[in-house]
């Protein structure tokens, strides 16, 4: 094998590429880069055995062929290099030496051979489908959908840090899909808090009726795609394992966390007695001064909502210290009051994204000051809502 590329268009390879491989694996293979020449086409492929990707740049090709690549020793040289500079890669097709040539000098590396790689080439088979086509597959039947441009990076940053980290609660370290053809619902649990977000847009193409849990780090991955993505399933002995998203030169697979999601829709209330509007940056500033003085267990503040005003406080008694803070708000009730998890309730409130408009308040809706409320962005109920548990101080 052997081709010319420039500097820019590896690095912007590896940009691709690199978040996949694992930094350290008891699978040797899987910290390499398989790497076939086609002509002009340079195909990478890796793996980590959750993730996969395949993607293609296009190189001055003179010699097909295949090689696997150690991706760190690749990485380094390539980041360390001229940007503008040309290289020209070769591959001894008997030992797998790769050599890189550039204007200064080379490096010499050891490959390994291309059919060590394990086996998942299963997986990108078959042709991206033509977005017209979409509709039609959905009619028949099968699961897929469009993307557009900004909307995974929406229900990211509203749902991923609600997830679980705890790896016995599989199906809480994921984040709940549910397709309903020209409605996407999103979840996000970890126990404590819950998260939904609710996408309504006329241009997305959902599948008519599929609940899928994709992974936390997969969304980690395509929250960083500025492009449209195709979404389809690929089954296993008729069941989902598969989720496989096309986007320009790039196949991305992850799997499908197959797992029972809790039933969230039935811990939301159906009604709240107390509405309260507070503006969110002021809200957002109190939280953090009052919660400096909070005791680092319980990260307890207490919220007193009376007279169209709310009051925060905290008081660490093993330290003596205690912080109190008043801004204004707008209620339906004459008085109230709840203790919040500071660190819960103040993530929520940075979290908070407005659709369409540009105004700066927080909803927060209770029933009693020992179940669970909501915030969020005032009268956007029906997009977005986050569920915190209160703090039982009394």
């Amino acid at each position: 094998m052997k081709f010319k590329s420039t500097i820019d268009t590896l690095n912007e390879l590896l940009n691709r590429v690199i978040p996949i491989v694992p930094q350290k694996s008891t699978i040797l293979v899987l910290q390499y880069l398989h790497v076939t020449l086609q002509g002009n086409e340079l195909k990478v492929m890796v793996t980590n055995e959750e993730l996969s990707l395949l993607t293609t740049i296009e190189v001055e090709g003179i010699e097909d062929g295949s090689v696997l690549f150690p991706a760190k020793k690749f990485n380094e040289i390539v980041k360390l290099l001229s940007k503008g500079s040309e290289v020209t890669i070769s591959v001894d097709s008997d030992n797998y030496e790769v050599t890189l040539n550039y204007n200064k000098g080379k490096f010499k590396f050891k490959g390994i051979e291309p059919d060590e790689f394990v086996d998942v080439v299963y997986l990108f088979k078959g042709q991206i489908p033509m977005i017209e086509e979409l509709s039609t597959k959905i009619e028949q039947g099968e699961n897929v959908a469009l993307f557009k441009k900004g909307v995974l990076q929406k229900v990211s940053d509203r749902l991923l840090f609600a997830v679980s980290t705890e790896e016995y609660k599989p199906a809480m370290t994921g984040v709940l899909f549910q397709f309903r053809e020209k409605q996407l619902i999103t979840a996000a649990t970890d126990g404590y808090r819950l998260n939904r977000y609710i996408i309504n847009d006329e241009g997305i193409i959902f599948s008519k009726l599929f609940d899928v849990i994709i992974p936390a780090h997969s969304l980690e991955f395509l929250k960083k795609i500025d492009s449209d993505i195709i979404m389809n399933v690929i089954y296993e002995n008729e069941a989902p394992k598969f989720l496989r998203f096309d986007y320009d030169d790039t196949v991305f697979v992850t799997r499908i966390i197959n797992e029972k999601y809790p039933p969230y829709e039935t811990i939301i209330p159906e009604e709240f007695e107390f509405t309260a509007f507070v503006p969110l940056n002021e809200l957002i500033n109190t939280m953090k001064r009052v919660s400096l003085s909070s005791n680092n267990v319980s990260k307890l503040v207490v919220l007193k909502f009376e007279n169209n005003q709310l009051n925060a406080n905290t008081q660490n008694e093993e330290t003596g210290e205690l912080a109190e803070e008043t801004l204004p708000c707008e209620m339906n009730f004459s008085s109230f009051e709840i203790g919040v998890k500071y660190d819960y309730f103040l993530q929520s409130l940075q979290h908070l994204y407005y659709e369409g408009n540009n105004e700066d308040i927080a909803e927060i809706r209770f029933n009693d000051p020992v179940k669970a409320f909501i915030i969020c962005p005032k009268d956007q109920y029906e997009t977005l809502i986050m569920l915190n548990m209160p703090v039982r101080y009394k």
